[in-house]
């Protein structure tokens, strides 16, 4: 059976059912601490063609990210408590001076120095 998600297209559901037992057994390993997602990650990389566990893996990624998109879309608070969280890096105006090479006619956005000839520093 197969289930229309988002705008990736369908979900092949029959795929999650079929390797639920690797997929919940990746997923206790990983909660008790026994095995890092980068080397579930490393190992699952290192076969020579694509397997059903991987394959099974990026599916449920794709259903977890379309619901995380849902539940941001409605639940406003999350949207405002993320800008929060972002807002707090922002230096204040009057220290960009001091910090920001965008002050200097010289320095360009690319970090190339340009030297016209009479222009002050």
């Amino acid at each position: 059976m197969l289930l229309s998600i988002g705008t990736g297209g369908k979900i092949r559901q029959e795929l999650i059912v079929a390797n639920w037992p690797d997929l919940f057994r990746c997923a206790a390993t990983m909660a008790a601490g026994k095995m890092k997602p980068s080397q579930l990650l490393r190992k699952l990389a290192s076969y020579p063609r694509q397997n059903d566990l991987a394959v099974a893996l990026r599916v449920v990624g794709r259903v977890e990210r379309t619901l995380f998109i849902i539940e941001w879309i409605l639940d406003t608070d999350m949207q405002r408590r993320a800008e929060i969280g972002l807002n707090k890096g922002e230096v204040p105006p009057e220290l960009l001076a001091h910090i920001s090479p965008l002050g200097w006619a010289h320095i360009l956005l690319t970090g190339e120095y340009l030297w016209l000839k009479g222009a002050k520093a």
